[in-house]
């Protein structure tokens, strides 16, 4: 039986179409196979079925081929997709379609493509290279590392190589804080350092990695490596530099690099822009006013907010642009200093000069040996306290207050799991109060830990109820600094690699507050022992208040 003429048109629209509208092409080339696969029986079918079918690939590969870094993605995926079908053990096929779905970020389609890729042809190292990468970014933290192993064993003199391996173990460790993980990552990336030198990549993540371990003496072998490559820092990476000299207690130096934090290249810190030159400390500014404008988080509004006497002192007006919620508290304390939102709209401000808040350190000169006040600075509201008292305190317990977890914004590694304190529950005459913001009841269900969060609006609320506490238990977070500027007696809890701030964990205070004692894990995130310490620390305080 002869085709009809004008049926084999359809050959030519399907064609045709592709250059234009390439999914419209196969949804009509489908359309009619479809039709002559059904009459097959026929010669003349069959023959225009293969010639239809034959032209049609060939020119959609070519498609594929020519307009690979222009096609929509979608297009290029509809080519591969009919493409596969059609060529089921054409592995490139596989490899330029798993990129598509890279594009998409859909890394786990993205995997199984680049699986069936080396299913039929193994020793292509590209593509491994490829799945690695494609497994890391879905999360197969496992499969990333067996195939960075493989890698290895295939190409055993290549540093990238073993920098991947120590990568993925640097992941593994975060997720599972097992030692062995970031043993191994320090290893292979030590070794990606022996066999290239001469690359930055290397000794930069080494800094990173002994900085997990809190040897800082590594860590600065390694940043002396990564000066070398001076000249290729980036703003992050100064950044980064900056904060391992503040571990060291390292001040001086350490300001002058932190400079870089408004321009790095990732996450860099919100400043407003304004049109007062930037006070420096150099220019004698007195009768002047100084804008201080708050940057980053709460707690480092508690923290500096204690250098406001200092520039009292010397004799400069001062503004003080601060977050709503620690508006009323800051108010209270520096009388002397215009203390506004920060919500408020910068045309209505008179000033002549404006500061981070954290440049103040910087423009006074302190060192790890003189920080400016260290005792109470920050005062509660007393008639709320009283009103707290006897709402809610009315009883002979010793009362403290805990706080177990930071902003979400924060180091996780910062947090305690809950579970961790109850043993502070079980200490005679003692009452947990949670000073937790926006933590629900059901938090707490089956403990006697009373939550306070309903009480809690701003830091103003927080610091009347610290007043009402015997003692703070606290993690590194805002609580914590407000309650060490509040001068109260307070226990923190430092993980085994606390945020760079706090230089000098050793001592009975954490040197930035001399009512906060320091309680650090000997390993990370191993709170148990932490807790034994505190319960028997409490326990020893309450029998000597009781003779």
């Amino acid at each position: 039986m002869v085709i009809d003429l004008l049926t084999k048109f359809n050959r030519g629209l399907c064609l045709s179409l592709i250059d234009s509208n390439v999914v419209e092409a196969i949804r009509m080339y489908r359309e009619y196979t479809s039709y002559l696969h059904s009459k097959d029986n026929e010669e003349t079918y069959k023959n225009e079925l293969i010639k239809t079918r034959n032209a049609f690939l060939k020119k959609l590969a070519f498609y594929a081929e020519n307009e690979e870094n222009k096609a929509k993605t979608g297009d290029l995926i509809a080519c591969y997709q009919e493409l596969i079908v059609a060529f089921p053990k054409n592995h490139t096929l596989y490899i330029k379609c798993a990129k598509c779905f890279n594009s998409l970020e859909q890394f786990d389609i993205e995997t199984e493509l680049l699986e069936k890729a080396l299913k039929i042809n193994p020793d292509e190292i590209e593509v491994l290279k490829a799945l690695y990468s494609a497994y890391n970014k879905d999360g197969q933290l496992e499969k990333a590392k067996e195939t960075a192993e493989i890698i290895i064993k295939k190409e055993p003199d290549i540093a990238d190589n073993y920098y991947r391996l120590g990568e993925i173990s640097d992941k593994l460790y975060n997720k599972y804080e097992k030692e062995d993980f970031l043993k191994n990552a320090i290893l292979n990336v030590e070794i990606a350092k022996k066999i290239n030198p001469n690359k930055k990549l290397y000794p930069m993540a080494l800094t990173i990695l002994y900085t997990k371990t809190g040897d800082l003496n590594k860590v600065e072998q390694a940043w002396g490596d990564c000066l070398k490559f001076k000249n290729e820092l980036t703003n992050t990476e100064i950044v980064n530099y900056a904060m391992f000299l503040f571990r060291k207690g390292d001040f001086k130096n350490a300001f002058e690099f932190y400079e870089k934090r408004f321009i790095t290249e990732t996450k860099a810190v919100k400043y407003p822009k304004f049109n007062k030159p930037l006070y420096d400390g150099k220019k004698d500014i007195t009768g002047k006013t100084l804008l201080v404008q708050y940057e980053q988080g709460f707690g480092d509004v508690f923290l500096f907010s204690r250098f406001f006497r200092e520039l009292k002192n010397k004799n400069i007006n001062i503004i003080a642009k601060v977050p709503n919620t620690t508006l009323e508290i800051i108010k209270r304390s520096f009388p002397f200093v215009q203390t506004i939102s920060d919500e408020i709209n910068l045309d209505k401000i008179n000033f002549d000069y404006h500061i981070p808040m954290m440049n103040l350190p910087k423009i006074i000169g302190i060192s790890k040996d003189n920080l400016g006040t260290t005792g109470q600075y920050l005062f509660a509201d007393d008639k709320k306290t009283l009103e707290y008292k006897e709402k809610l305190f009315n009883n002979n317990k010793f009362k403290i207050g805990i706080n177990f977890k930071g902003s979400i914004k924060g180091l996780n590694t910062r947090n305690i799991p809950l579970k961790e304190l109850l043993p502070l529950t079980l200490i005679d005459n003692v009452q947990l109060y949670s000073l937790q913001f926006d933590e629900p009841d059901e938090t707490f269900k089956d403990t006697n830990i009373i939550n306070l969060a309903p009480y809690i609006k701003t830091f103003d609320d927080t610091a009347s109820l610290i007043n009402n506490m015997d003692l703070i238990i606290s993690v590194d977070n805002s609580t914590m600094n407000l309650s060490g500027a509040m001068g109260k007696k307070t226990f923190c809890l430092f993980n085994m690699i606390p945020e760079f701030r706090w230089f000098d964990l050793k001592g009975n205070d954490i040197k930035w507050y001399n009512s906060v004692k320091p309680y650090q894990c000997k390993k990370q995130s191993e709170w148990k022992p932490v807790i034994e310490k505190i319960v028997k620390d409490i326990k020893n305080y309450l029998k000597k208040e009781t003779k």
